[in-house]
């Protein structure tokens, strides 16, 4: 009996010896990743989402599947359903760029989340947003105030590719690898974070770039995804034509929208021969852009205006106006850009130069086979020019075979940087059961629209049923056909709309100044000396004719919008409309 208790204790010491010198040794199964939750970093200001976000991070490797390699602290922000569904699941929104943030347009945003039921998780990929490393974070602000600085195209290229190698020292001085970075690497997190929150099974959204990776993220964990939408497919690179002839076609889209639209036609019966010389006009003679978003003003040649319409043809909201910007540059007027650029440059200066050319130079070999000339303005933000220099390039993302889940592909018919061909393609490698919707007349981005958010909802909702939308009944586009030149009082308020307040404080400050002394000197008068003299009722003459003033430059201020909205021109004289963005948040 002693002998069994000794050799029991023998075996007892013996493990408990080997489970120390395995945890020692780093034998032990790894502490899953946590949640931290934390105050947001955003203010949610939309009444709709109020109470129902919660914010934190959640610690990845920097090296996936090395423990030792330290962490990146990533930016969660997670909706909850208005209604919970108990037996809903949740839905990982994966946004574009690469490098765009997302966390912090979340507060503030018109749209509602697309999931019933269930939360939707946003986060912001490493690099960029609130995500660690927090390095280059004011490279892109940087990048185009050098590249509005420019005195030609070509100088204009040299900045934009200098703002990524000026990244490139920032991230090997913080001790930094490019090699941590790419969709492997996000799709690694984006594993991470389902293990944090706790979630079984997920439903994939991914938009743009996003679609890489949610693509990425389903082919590595199949088992996980319960759906997957991709929205706007940036494919693999035997897919991707050139970035100028995909701005053709989606010109050419336009241009027929345009000639079916009775105004447009009869306003710009020739809208391809328009831009045509628009081109050459601004090639001959660039304008000057009022860009106070930058500090003064921002040079248009021919390929920057190119360039500034591909970015304009992202958002359907914005081709109203497209026609009259076309013919503002064929005659010479800067001023109408004005609004587009520092609306633009709002939303690129928020990118990562880090979370885009990070991404795009490990993924991307087709940036490894040499520079192709610039001949066109889009081209210049291809990074053929930069990854060479930045990173030898990393496993290509996968595209999922036959999944186990349903597939959503959508795209817009007028988009000008991943068009509909690349949509069927991808459908079709995917197989499986796979549903493919065009949106007629949508740009970047088809859940930017109402119809698009109702679709994704549906799909989630009943993932594999067939859907029946209303994308095949697009509203109409009330194209602006009348482009006055601003005059008298519209030009005053044209010169505020571009960041120019002198005219305004010139014509408004003096009738203010009236006012006030003409209110206030008789009022001192009644309290101190408590009769009238000439000059109080010269003041409140003065008073009545500030007033006056005032009143009719309200007057004249409202009946100049109500005016200009009543002949389509409002859009041009006032400034962009409330639904634009760039990204489909």
């Amino acid at each position: 009996m002693s002998h069994h208790r000794t050799t029991a204790a023998i075996a007892a010491l013996a493990a408990l010896i080997g489970g120390l010198w395995a945890g020692l040794a780093g034998g032990t199964a790894e502490a899953a990743p946590a949640f931290r939750e934390g105050a947001c970093p955003v203010e949610i200001t939309n009444p709709v989402l109020k109470g129902r976000v919660r914010c934190g991070t959640v610690a990845v490797e920097r090296r996936p599947g090395d423990a030792t390699s330290g962490t990146f602290d990533i930016a969660v922000l997670i909706v909850a359903p208005e209604r919970r569904d108990p037996a809903a699941t949740p839905t990982f929104f994966f946004h574009g760029g690469p490098g765009f943030p997302v966390v912090q347009w979340l507060g503030g945003s018109r749209g509602l989340p697309f999931q019933r039921g269930g939360d939707t998780v946003y986060f912001d990929q490493r690099g960029g947003g609130f995500s660690g490393p927090k390095v280059c974070r004011d490279v892109s602000m940087r990048q185009l105030r050098a590249m509005a600085d420019a005195a030609d195209f070509p100088a204009t290229a040299r900045a934009f590719d200098q703002g990524f190698l000026d990244c490139l020292g920032e991230l090997k001085a913080a001790g930094l690898s490019p090699d941590l970075f790419g969709t492997a690497a996000s799709s690694a997190d984006a594993e991470a974070l389902r293990q944090a929150l706790g979630y079984e099974r997920i439903n994939l959204y991914g938009g743009s770039y996003g679609t890489t990776l949610g693509m990425d993220y389903a082919a590595r964990h199949p088992e996980r995804v319960r759906a997957l939408v991709i929205d706007s497919v940036y494919p693999p690179d035997d897919l991707v034509q050139p970035i100028e002839r995909s701005l053709d076609g989606s010109l050419e889209r336009l241009y027929a929208l345009c000639a079916a639209d009775a105004a447009c036609e009869a306003a710009h019966p020739d809208l391809k021969g328009e831009y045509e010389a628009a081109v050459r006009a601004l090639d001959a003679e660039p304008l000057s852009v009022p860009a106070p978003a930058l500090g003064g003003v921002a040079r248009l040649s021919g390929d920057e205006f190119e360039l500034l319409i591909h970015q304009v043809l992202y958002d359907r909201n914005l081709y109203a106006i497209v026609p009259g910007l076309i013919r503002s540059a064929r005659e010479g007027r800067g001023a109408p850009f004005g609004p587009v650029l520092n609306e633009l440059v709002a939303q690129y200066g928020s990118a990562s130069a880090l979370g885009f050319a990070g991404v795009e130079c490990r993924d991307r070999a087709r940036f490894h086979q040499g520079a192709r000339p610039v001949t066109r303005g889009p081209q210049m933000i291809e990074l053929d020019r930069v990854c060479p220099r930045w990173s030898a390039p990393g496993e290509a993302p996968r595209v999922p075979q036959n999944p186990p889940f349903p597939v959503l592909v959508m795209a817009g018919e007028v988009d000008p940087i991943t068009p509909p061909a690349y949509a069927r393609e991808i459908a079709r490698r995917i197989g499986g059961t796979t549903q493919v919707l065009i949106a007629p007349g949508v740009g970047h981005g088809v859940r930017g629209e109402r119809c698009g958010r109702e679709a994704v909802s549906d799909f989630l909702a009943r993932p594999g049923a067939p859907l029946v939308t209303c994308l095949g009944r697009p509203e109409p586009i009330a194209f602006v056909t009348r482009h006055a030149r601003m005059q008298g009082l519209s030009s005053v308020l044209g010169a505020a709309q571009t960041g120019d307040w002198l005219k305004p404080a010139l014509v408004a400050v003096p009738a203010l100044i009236a006012l006030l002394f003409g209110l206030l000197w008789p009022l001192g008068e009644s309290l101190w000396k408590r009769r009238a003299s000439p000059l109080t009722r010269g003041a409140r003459g003065v008073a009545a004719l500030g007033a006056l003033s005032l009143a009719g430059f309200v007057g004249l201020t409202a009946w100049g919008v109500s005016s200009a909205l009543a002949s389509n021109a409002g859009v041009l004289a006032f400034g962009l409309p409330a639904a634009f963005g760039i990204v489909p948040y």
